[in-house]
């Protein structure tokens, strides 16, 4: 295959230059709805309706009940084609689930164990109810002027001037209480209601607007169901704007509609739901859980193996180093080729890394650079996307500054996949754990590849091939490694794990970076990351303190910007808070390696919104500067420069985790934050698991593992720590309380918080003996003592089930 550049003929990526709001879509002239239903026919789970359009055209409606609780409706034009595959689904065929067809003079009913789709024949319009009669959701053909003019675009599609049919839409009842969440990471307020959303992947150049890296055709809403736009075409949603505020109106750039409409009725179960058809991650590596410390970037190994002495120095935790493109030769990136001048004897340099604790994670890009020999086997193999003319498609990344033609990767060409593969697993096979795969959102319109499919198909579903590549490397390793992601799509969560892109450093980005982190985990993408100090510029201490406070509680941490982030640059007080929640970090891996296998088995995310947890509370819904850390910490960062933050409490106690103080909700409180100070509450009945403080993960088992038990009545934690699983409960009833622990062989420090001096303490009916201090506490195997802030301490050393019994 040949390639041909000139200088006029490179294509740079559109969104540099691009400003302001996106076009609005073309006038459509051509637009016909969904009118009449001239007949039916059932066939196995599916329900297919003859219809005429409002130009009087025949199309197809196809239903299919896939669950008591799952739908799927497809719009087939005519002449349009109905079967397509998905790379977004990991399933497309359902078992048989029993429904019934009923029909009347006006309307078609087709009803489930939970579901009653209900269909006015003429004109069309749809209504789904729940199994109480109560309307979950409708289409909202009443949305007109009071002249009968439609104000949203219902059922239906539109052709082109070529006569192709080139948009379809879709159009729902909004009510006035309903919110809307998911759509991707977008920087915007949590609840979606009121903004026109584009899913089209964008490098977004700041984090300050509706563009998204990672964009998803799925929303939830708060009335209990789910819709997952199955195409990977640009997809346009206006959700209660200007043009009506009662609607949401769907347009999708395709030749026909595939819809999947889940019914909850809880927004968890439509999470579940929804990631039961486009998938779930593995568990990420329990090292992935530590700090990652980066910058753009370190340009010598020399300066990259100062860091890492510097940090263990220091006392701060830390498993990953990240090299950004430096390691690569300049201006090749990303031919994946060390710079052996820069960063000599890679090997021995990883090694010598790996002896002191740390983990390497590399950068690239999906951008091969024809002035090196890289290319020229990517071109001799035929590895690279095409222009319509057979030549390769040259395209300039936004790295380095200077353009340089470069060829696409064509990851839907497995020779060149697994050509890709070959030097991604020797890097691999070197000892590099993880791999930044950045950019990949540019992918032109007009480009064509191995699949048949144009840019306009592959744009959006470029992500999932570029992580999948890497994937199937790990996976052939034995797993133990890890992407750090920027662009993704519907189903990318397959592949975790994805970080927030490039914000500004000051005290608005950090909020909007805590809306992208909600919006993406009501995406169905379980793990999440951000900058730390935000990437663009150099951010004050203040800023650098409260994103550390936020980010080294989230999913995942790292720090990186286009100045140093290391926390000395920020001066002694930074470096002592900073130090501070790293250690609580590290001693929190057992709860958050616990948050990451229910994320791997239900599409529930690590960072969670309060709505999630407590959706039955309605102030809850529009909260998002404030996160549930899993089921039981509530996190409320510090998004200004001032030292007191508002936090609302959802119905229960909830106990300060620094002072423990107890607070009733629901309730508002105004709570002191010094700099030092993050505000971190704790739900009541729940049991925190910790483990001891260590400079990296796995330098010493977790032992002792310490249960911090907050309990009103039933307690429960599972702590899974490589092949061991511990399961814990705690039972307080009258005069007594009870914690049963099974699990391997360790010590086991028991803190039971609002708890007042116990008469006895036994474990398994054996009295355990009352220390007088901390210092006998600590130098006995067992034993119990009740420390100066009136907190009692039990320990317990042993195997199998452990019955520790306190009475009052």
């Amino acid at each position: 295959m040949m390639s041909d550049y000139k200088g006029e003929a490179l294509h740079t990526d559109p969104n540099f230059q691009l400003g302001g709001l996106l076009e609005p879509s073309p006038k459509d002239e051509g637009f016909q709805a969904i009118q009449q239903v001239t007949g039916w026919t059932r066939r196995g789970s599916t329900v297919t309706f003859r219809c005429r359009t409002s130009r009087d055209e025949e199309a197809q409606i196809i239903l299919q009940v896939c669950a008591p609780d799952l739908l799927r409706l497809r719009l087939v034009p005519p002449g349009e084609s109905l079967e397509r595959g998905s790379l977004m689904l990991v399933r497309e065929t359902f078992p048989r689930a029993a429904f019934t067809v009923r029909e009347t003079p006006d309307r078609v009913t087709v009803q489930t164990s939970r579901l009653r789709v209900e269909l006015a024949k003429d004109p069309w319009e749809l209504s789904i109810r729940d199994a109480r009669g109560r309307v979950i959701c409708r289409e909202n053909r009443s949305d007109t002027n009071l002249r009968g003019t439609p104000r949203v675009r219902f059922l239906g599609y539109a052709r082109d001037a070529s006569g192709q049919v080139a948009r379809v839409h879709e159009a729902f009842f909004l009510a006035p209480d309903e919110c809307l969440y998911g759509f991707g990471e977008k920087f915007t307020p949590m609840d979606k209601r009121g903004q026109r959303i584009d899913c089209w992947n964008f490098n977004t150049w700041g984090t300050t607007n509706e563009r998204a890296y990672k964009n998803v055709p799925f929303f939830m809403s708060s009335k209990g169901y789910g819709v997952f736009i199955n195409s990977s075409r640009r997809s346009i949603y206006d959700l209660g704007t200007a043009g009506s505020s009662v609607s949401t109106a769907i347009e999708v750039r395709d030749s026909r509609l595939d819809l999947f409409f889940l019914y909850g009725p809880s927004l968890k179960q439509v999470l579940r739901g929804y990631t039961d058809l486009t998938g779930r991650p593995p568990v990420p590596p329990k090292w992935s859980f530590g700090l990652w410390m980066s910058r753009y970037g370190y340009r010598t190994r020399q300066e990259l193996e100062k860091v890492g002495e510097e940090l263990r120095k220091r006392d701060i935790p830390c498993d990953v180093l990240h090299l950004d493109p430096y390691w690569m030769r300049e201006n090749q990136y990303a031919d994946l080729v060390w710079d052996e001048q820069a960063f000599p004897k890679p090997a021995e340099m990883i090694g010598g890394l790996r002896a002191k604790g740390f983990r390497l994670c590399l950068w690239l890009q999906p951008w091969i650079p024809q002035t090196s020999e890289v290319y020229a086997e990517g071109e001799r193999g035929g590895y690279f996307a095409r222009r319509a003319d057979g030549l390769v498609y040259l395209y300039a990344p936004t790295i380095p500054r200077t353009p340089v033609p470069c060829g696409i990767v064509d990851f839907s060409n497995p020779e060149a996949a697994r050509w890709y593969q070959g030097k991604i697993r020797r890097l691999a096979e070197a000892g590099v754990s993880a791999f930044k795969t950045d950019f990949g959102e540019a992918i032109p319109e007009d480009a064509h590849f191995h699949n048949g499919l144009t840019g306009k198909d592959m744009h959006n579903l470029y992500p999932i091939l570029y992580n999948r590549t890497f994937y199937e490397v790990f996976e052939a390793l034995g797993g133990d490694r890890v992407v750090w992601s920027r662009s993704a799509f519907a189903g990318s969560q397959r592949y975790p794990v994805h970080w927030g892109g490039d914000p500004f450093c000051s005290f608005t980005d950090l909020a909007l970076a805590l809306w992208a982190g909600l919006s993406i985990g009501m995406s169905g993408f379980p793990f999440w990351s951000h900058d730390i100090g935000g990437f663009e510029g150099k951010p004050t201490p203040e800023v650098y303190v409260r994103w550390a406070q936020f980010g080294l509680l989230s999913s995942h941490s790292r720090c990186h910007g286009t100045t140093p982030r290391e926390p000395w640059e920020y001066g002694d007080r930074a470096v002592r808070i900073f130090r501070r929640y790293a250690k609580l970090r590290y001693r929190l891996l057992p709860y958050l390696y616990a948050c990451a296998h229910e994320a791997a088995r239900s599409g529930i995310p690590v960072m969670r919104a309060m709505v999630l947890e407590f959706q039955d509370d309605p102030l809850t819904h529009g909260l998002d500067l404030q996160y549930m850390l899993g089921p039981s910490l509530l996190v409320a960062p510090v998004y200004d420069g001032t030292t007191r933050r508002s936090i609302y409490l959802p119905r229960g106690t909830w106990t300060d985790f620094w002072s423990d103080r107890t607070y009733q909700g629901p309730s508002a409180i105004e709570y002191p934050a010094p700099l030092e100070v993050l505000p971190l509450l704790v739900r009541d009945d729940c049991i925190i698991p910790l483990g001891p403080e260590m400079p990296f993960v796995g330098e010493r088992p977790t032992d002792p593992l310490t249960l911090e038990v907050y309990l009103t009545s039933t307690a429960r934690c599972t702590v899974e720590d490589g092949d061991a699983t511990t399961r814990v409960t705690a039972v307080r009833r009258p005069g007594v309380t009870l914690i049963t622990i099974v699990g391997p062989e360790r010590t086991y420090i028991i803190t039971p918080h609002r708890t007042k001096t116990p008469r006895r303490v036994s474990v398994n009916s054996r009295p355990l003996p009352r220390r007088a201090d901390k210092k006998a506490f600590d130098h006995n195997p067992q034993g119990w003592w009740r420390d100066p802030r009136g907190r009692v301490q039990v320990k317990v050393r042993g195997s199998g089930e452990l019955r520790v019994r306190l009475l009052d």
